[in-house]
């Protein structure tokens, strides 16, 4: 049985040799092109990497509900890509977060659902807590230390019954902290929840990044990106079969 971390590695680092060895044949065509200075915020290649996922993402797009969500979320950025990426990873689906994100479309739709730190540590993903970075950062503007953060992180979600019994403990520091009781209580429960689902920011923001830049390059640079074996390059146009000259 393959081991599917084992093959996203394996996948990851087929792609970046794929995308170096393009970028050194653009180069030779356009000596200014730098892989770096590629722009982020190109709707025409957001679009292609909705309509024709790359296999690293392609393991989030099994189920017809999971693409009808794509749809229906209808990314305009890489950092909502990333989102995407990440409910849908760890199973999210099945804690209802994919309904209640497209639902939200701003923090501040829900400013009268969420408060405080909460609200703090969500804005960028529509009140909704989605990545383990915000689990940290949250358990940090509560007063907990950075190592203290860090159990909660762990055992959020997976062992409910050490959870509870630190619930106190946090709560009490929250309050210390200018914290509303309430509120404290309501941020626990969700960093718990989070916990079952929540996934790593800097994997999915590197995994979209890295789509995002071959996708960059199969429509802007066809002819230097189509080169070599088909097995070493991505089209993500099925339908558009590039020339290839070796």
């Amino acid at each position: 049985m393959v081991d599917p971390q084992k093959e996203y590695q394996r996948q990851k680092s087929r792609c970046i040799c794929r995308l170096e060895r393009a970028g050194e044949r653009i180069r030779k065509a356009f000596p200014r092109f730098r892989l770096d200075t590629i722009p982020f915020d190109d709707q025409a290649v957001i679009g292609e990497v909705v309509r024709h996922p790359h296999p690293l993402m392609r393991s989030c797009y099994r189920e017809r509900r999971q693409k009808a969500f794509l749809w229906r979320l209808n990314p305009q950025s890489v950092s909502e890509l990333a989102a995407a990426l990440a409910i849908f990873r760890p199973g999210a689906v099945f804690n209802e977060v994919t309904d209640a994100y497209i639902g939200a479309p701003s923090c501040a739709s829900r400013k009268n659902k969420i408060r405080g730190i909460l609200a703090a540590v969500t804005v960028s993903t529509r009140g909704i807590i989605i990545y383990q970075e915000q689990i940290l950062e949250a358990a940090k503007l509560a007063g907990l230390s950075t190592r203290e953060a860090e159990f909660l992180r762990r055992y959020a979600g997976r062992n409910m019954q050490i959870m509870e019994q630190n619930k106190p403990g946090f709560v009490a520091v929250a309050v210390r902290n200018g914290n509303r009781r309430k509120d404290a209580e309501t941020l626990y429960d969700e960093l718990c929840k989070a916990g079952c689902y929540a996934f790593n920011r800097g994997h999915a923001m590197e995994t979209v990044l890295l789509v995002y830049r071959m996708a960059y390059l199969a429509r802007y640079f066809p002819r230097e990106y189509g080169r070599g074996s088909a097995a070493d390059r991505y089209i993500p146009r099925p339908d558009k079969v590039y020339e290839v000259r070796q």
